[in-house]
């Protein structure tokens, strides 16, 4: 842009002048794609998203994401343009989500990309039945009551209280089926008096825990049903 001016000075002649000047126009972010991610998970698991978008003028971008039920990232970044940005989410209910993201850089905000549905079902559940005693040991079954498999359920049985030999049992099913159930049992118990037993299921998703007690008679243990 190029400006004339004039002005009188202190003895009233006209002096003129000449500006010559630019006007910085700020391009925003072009809209990210969809991002890029996995299109079915389980409740309670963290999955990544991969997006990436260019600056028209170069300038640093930050990214943010929507993830579908509610809740969004914060500004991640800066990342150089053309430089693609992760963000990770957990939900936790089943359904079908959609998940999008922005783009900005220090003077504005593209829009929101095309969505990338996900569909979260139900992670694994599991449930521990009765303990029961009998001759040298004592036993259960492990359940996954949930809609899918559970891998890696690593499992213990520990007794408190009492004098006994073998008070302790671990191990890891590698896998139980939705549905499906596993039945453990503890090593060669031999012991006497009260005692507490504990059972515990573990998988990345989540522990259970179940408690009953009971007493030991030499080589046979008693639990209460009730706990």
């Amino acid at each position: 842009i190029q400006e004339y001016a004039h002005s009188h000075n202190e003895s009233g002649e006209n002096r003129w002048g000449t500006w010559i000047g630019e006007l910085a126009f700020n391009r925003l972010p072009e809209t990210p794609d969809a991002p890029d991610g996995p299109d079915e998970g389980v409740t309670g698991v963290e999955y990544t998203f991969t997006a990436v978008t260019s600056d028209p003028d170069g300038d640093q971008i930050y990214y943010m994401f929507d993830w579908g039920d509610g809740t969004y990232s914060e500004w991640l970044g800066p990342f150089p343009s053309g430089t693609s940005a992760e963000g990770s989410h957990a939900w936790g209910e089943a359904g079908n989500y959609d998940v999008r993201v922005k783009a900005k850089d220090d003077y504005g905000e593209s829009s929101w990309s095309p969505a990338h549905p996900i569909n979260i079902l139900e992670g694994p559940q599991l449930e521990i039945d009765i303990i029961r005693g009998g001759l040298f040991k004592v036993k259960t079954v492990i359940k996954n009551i949930g809609a899918v498999n559970s891998t890696e359920v690593n499992w213990r049985i520990s007794l408190d209280g009492g004098a006994w030999i073998g008070g302790e049992s671990t191990g890891t099913i590698p896998s139980i089926a939705a549905g499906a159930e596993e039945a453990i049992s503890s090593k060669f118990i031999l012991g006497l008096g009260a005692t507490w037993v504990t059972v515990s299921a573990e998988i990345p998703e989540g522990l259970v825990i179940r408690e009953q007690g009971g007493k030991i008679f030499l080589f046979y243990i008693t639990v209460n049903p009730g706990g």
